[in-house]
């Protein structure tokens, strides 16, 4: 997609061919390149509303450490590890809606990431999405106020608060 400034593209990949597999900024006036993050597998890129911003996670790294999720800056910011992993989506004012894997809850919370200031909140909790969610279906409202999902009990679309809209 494209970058905040509208002259540059972000691509994962091999810039140049020779070149270390990662994500990068690819100026349209041809200047050079720049890698903004090594990896060999980014996934699940997903820029932010305003493309300042772009959200990916690496798994199965040859240095666990690097395994999850990240934020980085399209204009060059370094890219931080979030706290846990967990299905995300982006939503108002650029902030980053995750819902943290915890294989011993019993119930699903969901977290904001805001990458001007590094910081994380819990925004809802304890039967946060009741009935669960259906194969990862959901989305935020683009005012950042609701969370619609697909209920994995019965199948029905329901319409919660974000909780930090």
């Amino acid at each position: 997609g494209w970058a905040a400034d509208g002259q540059s593209l972000v691509a994962t990949g091999r810039i140049p061919e020779s070149g270390p597999t990662g994500i990068w900024r690819v100026p349209v006036d041809g200047a050079a390149p720049t890698l903004l993050a090594p990896g060999d597998r980014p996934r699940g890129t997903r820029l932010s509303p305003s493309a300042r911003w772009l959200a990916f996670y690496l798994a199965f790294e040859t240095e666990p450490a690097r395994s999850g999720l990240w934020v980085l800056g399209t204009a060059g910011e370094a890219a931080r590890l979030l706290p846990a992993f967990g299905s995300y989506r982006w939503g108002a004012n650029d902030r980053l809606y995750f819902i943290p894997y915890d294989g011993e809850a019993q119930e699903l919370s969901l977290a904001t990431f805001d990458p001007a200031t590094g910081t994380t909140e819990i925004v809802r909790s304890d039967e946060a999405f009741p009935g669960g969610i259906a194969v990862n279906d959901w989305s935020v409202s683009p005012d950042g106020v609701w969370i619609v999902y697909r209920s994995a009990q019965d199948g029905a679309l329901w319409i919660v608060p974000a909780g930090g809209g």
